[in-house]
């Protein structure tokens, strides 16, 4: 038996914790019925995750993602007095960013076009995906085509992370033929560390990804629901 991972995400727009759903960023909401936090604070959600042993989250700055301004620094200290590591995403402006032993960038594909797919060497990488295509800043993929173009870039990317933006926040389920698939490849090429994000109901998600050999989940509203609250999940099935 083996445990998976779970890796808490923190949507931040206009200073709130915000409910993601189905990637449609414009329409995002400050996430007021949180059974975690009586209000979508930052701190107060970061802070009750650390106390419940959380030791990698996630951070996505809306903000800097949709006009370019960062407007998460204050977490990101937070996170580092905290003692924790955090994954974040600031939008392209991440690539200039410099990673650390306790922060990483997240580069979304979506930020770049095909041209552009070096920035990714050796970095955190978002396979930003909207039904069944990979979304990149010129056109719309087939995650296996941008996963041949990495490899004839020679620009592998250190961890993965295979997120179904158009499910997140919907707790619809996890479409785990499609993700494995897309895991395989991503080992194939040598990638070091797969996670997947979108769709996730619960415990019982998690367990049949076990399956599908990721590292771990992104997890955001089964943790605001009160479905999650450890950092691991034991792979009965496994």
């Amino acid at each position: 038996m083996r445990t998976i991972r779970i890796v808490p995400v923190l949507d931040i727009k206009r200073g709130y914790v915000v409910h993601a759903v189905s990637g449609q960023r414009e329409q995002y909401e400050p996430f007021y019925e949180s059974c975690i936090v009586s209000l979508p604070d930052p701190e107060r959600v970061l802070r009750w995750l650390v106390d419940r042993g959380f030791d990698l989250v996630y951070i996505a700055d809306i903000d800097a993602i949709e006009m370019g301004k960062v407007t998460v620094r204050d977490v990101i200290y937070l996170g580092k007095m905290l003692g924790i590591s955090l994954l974040v995403d600031i939008g392209k402006v991440g690539i200039y960013e410099r990673d650390d032993a306790q922060i990483r960038y997240v580069i979304g594909t979506e930020y770049l076009t095909s041209a552009e797919l070096d920035a990714v060497r050796g970095r955190v990488m978002s396979l930003d995906m909207y039904g069944s295509k990979v979304r990149l800043a010129d056109s719309y993929r087939e995650p296996h085509l941008v996963i041949k173009m990495l490899e004839m870039k020679d620009a592998i990317p250190d961890v993965v992370l295979v997120l179904r933006l158009d499910i997140v926040g919907t707790e619809s389920g996890v479409p785990l033929d499609e993700i494995r698939k897309i895991v395989r490849q991503l080992r194939e090429l040598g990638v070091r560390e797969v996670y997947y994000g979108g769709g996730v109901r619960g415990v019982e998600d998690i367990v049949r990804l076990c399956d599908v050999d990721v590292d771990g989940v992104i997890v955001g509203t089964a943790i605001h629901r009160g479905k999650i609250d450890k950092p691991y999940v034991l792979c009965r099935t496994c």
